[in-house]
């Protein structure tokens, strides 16, 4: 078959990007594999990750429609389910060319609904601004579920199958847009690195890697270091990455006068950090997967994050693999995270069944569930 990737982006550094990449490269074995986007960033590095023959293009409406018909396509996997512009690609693919779509929810389907909610009742300081928002919460939330409903109805309506990574996401969609169940398919993201073995030594270090934005949580990470920095004074606490919220993360480590952290900045590759730290630490909102946890999963770290989206529970192995705190509970993951670094056993056996237990998402597996979908389509 003739497989065309559409993404926003490509090729770029984000999770969507990078899934895109080894997913293309698995099927490029048995199809002919095509990638489009309406953007692209370092070309020139990123492509050297492609399998050769796998054709890229940088698309619009003018021309995306004629690339379809040139290469004769035959199954487009929409990658970019929450962006607008993109869908309007996949809209039209579907409505001139009656291409089968697979699209791919890359998050949480009730995202917005979530951050709204964090944002209203994990409130800072107490001022009309803030009362304010408790006030409307019912008359925004409502506003908010129609409009993801409206939205996710569209995604349904030119899809042959909506892809989602767990069977909790499932429900939510199916009660969101009342669709057929067998519209959608529960597949879990791949984990985007090769094996790698169990890393003995480790460092007194505690990882952060993501966007410094509202969705991340950052600022609850640091309210939980600020609890526990004296109380691990060896322990040193990384975070890798940039993003709209770094002035104010900035601002409030310099006024809270909080010891041992370093921003190092966006990398395009973590890998140094992942073997040296010992612990990730995810504080986010919400996530659709999280590939994060499994890059730190594969680099022998203990994953700590709050049980905020249900692929949490499947990553961590319900808790086996990584530790798992009820949302958004500051003092209890503070608690658990000294707990574990005091005890250099409990340690050992949460890194070691984290790295064993992230075989479970390695492309050989993940991939031959796609290749089933696509020999279903008829």
């Amino acid at each position: 078959m003739n497989i065309c990737f559409l993404c926003t982006r490509y090729p770029g550094y984000g999770g969507i990007e990078n899934v895109t990449t080894v997913l293309a490269n698995y099927l490029t074995s048995k199809h002919n594999i095509f990638i489009t986007s309406l953007m692209e960033q370092d070309k020139d590095v990123l492509l050297k990750k492609l399998y050769k023959g796998i054709i890229v293009k940088h698309v619009d409406e003018k021309i995306f429609i004629k690339f379809l018909q040139d290469n004769k396509i035959d199954v487009i996997i929409f990658q970019d389910s929450f962006c607008e512009e993109t869908y309007n690609l996949a809209e039209l693919a579907y409505k001139k060319l009656k291409i089968r779509i697979i699209s791919v929810c890359h998050n949480t389907p009730n995202a917005f609904l979530k951050l709204l909610r964090f944002n209203t009742f994990h409130i800072q300081q107490i001022c009309l601004k803030n009362i304010l928002k408790v006030i409307l919460y019912p008359y925004r939330k409502f506003n908010c579920k129609k409009n993801i409903s409206i939205w996710q109805k569209k995604i349904i309506n030119i899809s042959y199958k909506y892809i989602t990574f767990t069977d909790e996401f499932k429900n939510q969609i199916i009660k969101i847009t009342h669709c057929s169940e067998n519209k959608i398919v529960v597949i879990n993201n791949p984990n985007i690195y090769d094996s790698i073995p169990f890393i003995q030594r480790k460092e007194k270090k505690v990882l952060f890697v993501g966007r410094f934005d509202e969705q991340k949580g950052i600022f609850l990470l640091l309210k939980i270091w600020k609890k526990i920095q004296y109380k691990i004074p060896d322990w040193k606490l990384i975070l890798v990455g940039d993003g709209e919220l770094k002035k104010k993360i900035e601002k409030y480590i310099n006024k809270n006068h909080l010891q041992s952290i370093s921003l190092v900045g966006y990398k395009q590759n973590c890998s140094e950090y992942y073997e040296k730290a010992s612990i990730l630490c995810m504080t986010s909102i919400f996530e659709g997967w999280g590939l994060v946890l499994c890059e730190a999963m594969s680099y022998s770290l203990v994953p700590f994050l709050f049980e905020s989206y249900s692929a949490a529970k499947i990553i961590t192995d319900n808790g086996n693999a990584g530790i798992l705190i009820k949302p958004f509970k500051i003092n209890k993951y503070a608690n658990n995270l000294v707990s574990i670094i005091e005890n250099d056993v409990k340690l050992e056996k949460y890194r070691k069944n984290a790295h064993s237990f992230v075989s479970n998402f390695d492309i050989s597996k993940i991939g031959l569930q796609y290749q089933k979908l696509i020999e279903s389509i008829k």
